[in-house]
């Protein structure tokens, strides 16, 4: 009968080696959330930063910073031109413009900045 070489079926880690996995462990993990955060930080910037609430009479150009609140609807009053004008808002990444979302002014997307003219999506 040929000589048969036992296999080893499990390789059970002594106590250093263990304490390498962890450590090896934490530090992929920390790797990973550095990452994570990095790209939401990068990202964010070129996404539309909302302003809360802009007139749309060229003429006024009033900005509120609150958001909506429960019980108002769109468009609401402006306080300052008296017109049924005060829409949803946001602020263009590129310039800082505040501009009002295409939608809804019941146009179609994507919503260009009136001053330097980037294109904007919703997330």
């Amino acid at each position: 009968m040929p000589n048969k070489a036992k296999i080893p079926t499990s390789v059970a880690l002594t106590s250093p080696d263990r304490g390498k996995l962890v450590v090896w462990a934490v530090i992929g993990v920390a790797v990973l959330a550095l990452a994570y955060f990095a790209w939401g930080a990068w990202s964010s910037r070129s996404r539309a930063q909302d302003v809360a609430m802009l007139c749309s009479n060229p003429k006024c150009g009033y900005t509120r910073a609150e958001p909506l609140q429960v019980g108002e609807s769109l468009p609401m009053t402006c306080p300052r031109c008296g017109q049924r004008t005060l829409m949803a808002a946001f602020r263009c990444p590129k310039c800082g413009t505040p501009n009002i979302w295409n939608e809804n002014r019941n146009a179609l997307p994507p919503t260009k900045c009136r001053k330097c003219g980037r294109e904007n999506y919703h997330d």
